[in-house]
């Protein structure tokens, strides 16, 4: 999981999220454990769903279980891609919507010494 955690942080963050390395750190174990308790809860709950339908006497409670277990599934796979995402996108989203501050390791001594550079040109 170590060896994974260090592959998603490929980005180095400076300037204005510069705060941004420590928190995904932080929260990218935290998703990874909701992503295990959501999936295992709704393969559960959908057993208990399917036994449900397979019980079910008549047509209309048959249609209603018929129904929760769908709305299951698709709650479920929705929130299990959106947790995918966020741990393995957020740092792609991230570096599009601000490439100054969020930028590779070889680019970040490029960027370090710009800014650099700026703070010391200006001039009062």
């Amino acid at each position: 999981m170590q060896l994974f955690s260090l592959l998603l942080t490929k980005y180095k963050y400076i300037g204005g999220l510069a705060w941004f390395s420590e928190a995904y750190n932080t929260l990218s174990p935290i998703l990874y454990s909701i992503l295990a308790i959501v999936g295992t809860s709704g393969a559960i709950y959908a057993i208990v769903l399917g036994v449900n339908l397979a019980k079910s006497e008549n047509d209309e409670k048959r249609k209603a279980a018929i129904a929760r277990l769908r709305n299951t599934i698709i709650g479920v796979c929705v929130l299990l891609i959106l947790v995918l995402f966020i741990n393995l996108g957020l740092e792609e989203i991230l570096h599009v919507a601000f490439p100054d501050e969020v930028v590779t390791p070889d680019k970040t001594t490029e960027s370090a010494k710009t800014i650099i550079n700026t703070i010391l040109s200006f001039k009062l």
